[in-house]
């Protein structure tokens, strides 16, 4: 007969046994099972930027979306060459600030932006559609005289700017950390297949469990034409690639793929 303790132990193995039966993805046609979402954050008030480097103009914007929604950006630098960066949660616009001058100062109008429910942009959170804030930010873009455009994203930023360029015509697009899922909103292996643009994907290896580093080689599998996949050590996610070890090396990453996507 087994002990307390013997009995004790079956069961728990039994319950992991069947969680992990459960966690198996399904449907060939959907992108690699997500990876567990990030902790949902109430939006913290805008961070005063620290001043733009000499040489490189800075511009407090706004623009509507489809839906009639004010966003919060800052527009940096100049050119008709344009690039959108798309934040993640719990973080804001400013988390691109850096990044968002270093390529401007290479000659690029760069937006950053606070999606809605963010910073002062208009709320509440949707996670649904941020797809929509993406494309508003990026009809701006156009409207500023933008004649070419690679969009940017970070986690949830990263699914919607992947969403969003499988309708468009773009020079690139980057997901950094991009689950195939964020609330409502997906990007299908389909949708990967139609961005024609160039596509970078950029991930940390132990991310969750190496979970988003599966999700970024599925989307590769699917993605046709240009497009490359460039895992770093550790488990940094999002726009906390571009901080510590890892640091230098994402934001040349990130510089050299815009610059060769838009000479």
């Amino acid at each position: 007969m087994l002990s307390g303790v013997g009995r004790l132990t079956l069961t728990v193995l039994a319950i992991a046994v069947a969680l992990g039966a459960g966690c198996a993805p399904s449907g060939a046609s959907q992108v690699a099972m997500s990876p567990t979402p990030r902790p949902t954050a109430t939006a913290q008030p805008p961070i005063e930027p620290t001043p733009a480097p000499s040489g490189v103009a800075m511009e407090q914007v706004t623009f509507k979306t489809e839906d009639n929604k004010i966003l919060d950006g800052r527009l940096m630098g100049r050119g008709t060459k344009g690039v959108l960066l798309a934040h993640m949660r719990p973080s804001d616009q400013t988390a691109w600030f850096d990044m968002a001058w270093l390529i401007a100062q290479s000659g690029y109008l760069v937006l950053t932006f606070d999606f809605r429910g963010y910073g002062v942009s208009d709320g509440p959170i949707e996670l649904s559609v941020l797809d929509r804030d993406v494309r508003g930010g990026l009809k701006f873009l156009r409207e500023r005289g933008v004649t070419r455009v690679a969009l940017i994203g970070a986690s949830m930023g990263g699914t919607a700017v992947l969403k969003v360029a499988a309708a468009e015509e773009l020079a690139g697009v980057v997901g950094l950390s991009a689950p195939s899922r964020i609330d409502n909103l997906q990007v299908t292996t389909q949708e990967i297949g139609r961005i024609k643009a160039p596509k970078l994907f950029i991930v940390a290896e132990g991310d969750d469990g190496g979970s988003y580093l599966r999700t970024a080689q599925a989307f590769l599998a699917a993605a046709s034409g240009a497009k490359e996949l460039r895992s770093f050590p550790g488990t940094a996610h999002g726009t906390d690639l571009l901080v510590g070890d890892q640091g230098q090396p994402v934001r040349h990453l990130l510089l050299e793929f815009v610059t060769r996507s838009m000479p």
